[in-house]
């Protein structure tokens, strides 16, 4: 074995035992959106079709149900230690995608960042869906970034329907994803229809396979989503039908921050908001939303700075860390301004990564669909999420992202220091 080997192979069983400390030493009580997780994986297991009308997506749920049926219900070690395996093949996929995107050492620093980063570790002990979503971000990656990509069926299906499963887990990518996909059409557009000069079919009809191949993996990993949607509520759907995004936005008028440790700092308006919401008949729910955007949009006129700041406070609170778990977090506030520091230093050598990427290779990064990736989902988790959450949880699927560029912020450090 060679030494390079030996410290992938030394970093990684580290890796692993940071995980097994973490995650067993989170709390074990399964609350809140853990319990509604836990609840429709176990409506699979006795043979009915969940679907969420308002607020989530299957996906984890399933996910849940599979590991219940080897494992036994509710079984937190075994939950435990299947998410540790999941986010470790991330950091690996990681790994494999810095080398492609950089070189060996800049890769060595991204994998090792991302495996003792504390905030995704830690939610490898949580019944909540960070760890999946990280995984198939991570698979997102590595896909876009492999050699074949631009003429390979497989990978252009592979993506699909990676991009499907995402979405069956977070429907908060909804609109990302859709996005992205154009951006994939514009990207093969300009490759393929610059290299036949636009004088043959070529081009195009890679562009129709391109799309054929993607949408038949996202229409495949999204067909429990459609069919079930249409079963129990007559219309086919990738999301649930019905959502509180309009209530959720008029709140953004009040200064308030989302509970996720200390419980502290929701405000009155929110229960009674939500509480209506959930009270509220499902043939009612759009009346109730139509209702909160009219109250939305009679007071923007108005109150369009107060609205302004905090949206920017919210976008502050998403990508702020100062604790390690949701709800209850063992190490708190002890933890609070250590990880703050690390999160901050973090967020600093992505930037140093992405802009030295852009110098170096000028309008040519352009060409890079793992680039193209990643700035448009820092803006979309950026500029949308903070309307709808302030919860920091949110912006964990961002982070393998993070450590991905972070690396090559790194090696541009030390080439700095050290030349």
């Amino acid at each position: 074995m060679t030494r390079q080997k030996k410290t992938i192979l030394t970093l990684f069983l580290l890796g692993l035992l940071f995980r097994l400390f973490l995650a067993f030493n989170a709390y074990d009580t399964i609350v809140f959106d853990a319990k509604g997780y836990s609840d429709f994986a176990i409506q699979f297991l006795s043979g009915k079709w969940p679907i969420d009308c308002c607020a989530k997506n299957m996906g984890y749920g399933a996910f849940l149900a599979l590991v219940y049926k080897f494992f036994g219900i509710e079984n937190l070690t075994a939950v435990r230690l299947v998410h540790i395996v999941f986010d470790l093949v991330s950091a690996l996929l990681l790994f494999e995608t810095a080398k492609k995107l950089f070189n060996q050492k800049a890769a060595l620093f991204s994998f090792t960042m991302y495996l003792f980063n504390p905030f995704t570790a830690a939610f490898t002990g949580l019944v909540l869906a960070e760890t999946v979503s990280i995984f198939l971000v991570s698979l997102l990656f590595y896909i876009l970034s492999r050699a074949g990509w631009k003429s390979s069926p497989i990978l252009w299906l592979s993506f699909g329907l990676t991009a499907g499963l995402l979405l069956f887990t977070r429907h908060s990518f909804y609109y990302f994803l859709f996005v992205f996909f154009a951006v994939l059409g514009v990207w093969f557009a300009r490759y393929y229809l610059a290299a036949s000069q636009g004088t043959t079919l070529r081009g195009w009809k890679v562009i129709v396979r391109f799309y054929s191949f993607l949408f038949a993996g996202f229409l495949l990993a999204s067909s429990y989503s459609l069919m079930v949607n249409f079963k129990t509520y007559g219309k086919p759907s990738l999301v649930p039908l019905y959502n509180l995004k309009y209530e959720i936005i008029y709140l953004n008028f009040f200064r308030w921050k989302y509970p996720e440790v200390e419980f502290k700092g929701e405000i009155p308006q929110y229960g009674e908001v939500v509480q209506s919401y959930w009270n509220t008949p499902i043939e009612g729910k759009a009346a109730h939303s139509e209702k909160y955007k009219q109250m939305l949009l009679a007071r923007l006129p108005g109150e369009w700075p107060t609205f302004l700041s905090n949206l920017a406070m919210n976008i502050v609170w998403l990508w702020d860390k100062d604790h390690i778990y949701t709800y209850v977090d063992t190490f708190y506030p002890a933890d609070q301004w250590p990880m703050r520091i690390l999160n901050i230093g973090l967020i600093g050598l992505w930037a140093i990564g992405v802009i030295g990427q852009v110098r170096k290779k000028g309008r040519k990064v352009l060409q890079e669909p793992v680039f193209l990736f990643s700035i448009l989902l820092f803006f979309y988790i950026t500029l949308l999420f903070p309307l709808l959450s302030n919860e920091s949880r949110h912006t964990l699927v961002y982070y393998p992202i993070l450590s991905l560029w972070a690396g090559s912020g790194v090696q541009f450090v030390f080439t700095k220091l050290f030349r």
